[in-house]
């Protein structure tokens, strides 16, 4: 019984471990994918200008788009990131709220980089 529950224990930590490894991998991806976001936004014409609504909305909608779009691994499987559908979605969420919000040159910015990165 003894040697039993030390294999439980073991076979318990190696599952907390990869648990943690996927997780850890998830914020490493979504740390870089910041990053990378502010670099894209930082092309557009009139970042200077709107750069504090740019953060805003980018804040708004990243994180829940970026879980959407993320799908963890498993035993069997490794992680995967949609990519193209996060930034359609993160664009398009962007778009709508700075219309909503009265920020015309500013959606029409976002709307002149959706068509740039998402080839139409």
């Amino acid at each position: 019984m003894e040697g039993k529950g030390w294999g439980i224990v073991l076979a318990i930590l190696f599952a907390c471990g990869m648990v943690w490894y996927q997780y850890s991998s998830k914020g490493n991806e979504q740390a870089e994918l910041r990053e990378v976001a502010y670099a894209v936004f930082e092309s557009t014409p009139n970042f200077e200008q709107h750069e504090s609504d740019y953060e805003y909305y980018f804040e708004l909608f990243h994180d829940e788009t970026f879980d959407r779009h993320y799908h963890m691994g498993s035993r069997r499987t490794s992680s995967s990131f949609d990519e193209d559908a996060y930034w359609e979605e993160l664009l398009a969420s962007m778009i709508s709220t700075a219309k909503a919000d009265g920020k015309d040159d500013l959606a029409q910015s976002l709307t002149d980089l959706h068509k740039r990165l998402m080839g139409g």
